[in-house]
């Protein structure tokens, strides 16, 4: 009967991971600043930071990576309870890879969602971690709508980075475009 007695008292629920957190609350967050990497259009490759905050004052961000040229979403990442000087820390060393700038939110949400649509319409699928990082955007449909060329003068063109499949890459194209309708290159360093 004692152990009866006890049970239920004292236990909490347990903390809720930051992925849950993300998906449940991220789009109720407040979008504080949205940062983007100088010369992303002639480069084919968006680097993207969405950053919102929590009542509390910390910092949840998101980080995309968009090859606007053919690929579309290739990397994302959350990070939370960042305070503000280590965010802009993370900033600043970003910025030393690539410069970065802030800029319009909606220009930053049309680059994520238009480079995901245009790489789903060639046949590549968004980062797996898009399923937490997309609730830190708002919805697609609430987005104004940005015109932003994707593919690179009319086409798709793959630069071929040292982590992709190659082979696998250039065979999706080949049948959703053909061969020889794409571009192809191979990026050094």
């Amino acid at each position: 009967m004692s152990k009866n007695k006890n049970k239920g008292k004292g236990l909490q629920k347990p903390p809720i991971s930051p992925a849950r957190y993300i998906q449940q609350f991220g789009r109720s967050l407040q979008v504080d600043k949205c940062y983007l990497n100088v010369g992303w259009k002639s480069q084919g490759m968006a680097s993207i930071f969405v950053k919102r905050r929590k009542q509390s004052g910390k910092i949840i961000f998101g980080c995309y990576l968009i090859d606007i040229f053919c690929l579309g979403l290739k990397d994302t990442y959350y990070e939370m309870d960042y305070n503000e000087a280590t965010f802009d820390d993370m900033i600043a060393s970003a910025s030393g890879e690539v410069e970065m700038m802030t800029a319009d939110p909606d220009l930053v949400f049309n680059i994520i969602y238009g480079g995901i649509e245009y790489a789903e319409d060639l046949g590549f699928e968004p980062h797996k971690d898009f399923r937490v990082t997309e609730f830190l955007l708002p919805p697609v449909e609430e987005v104004p709508f940005i015109h932003i060329e994707f593919g690179q003068q009319g086409r798709p063109y793959f630069y071929a980075g040292p982590h992709d499949n190659i082979p696998k890459i250039k065979a999706i194209l080949d049948k959703s475009v053909g061969p020889g309708a794409y571009g192809f290159m191979v990026r050094l360093g």
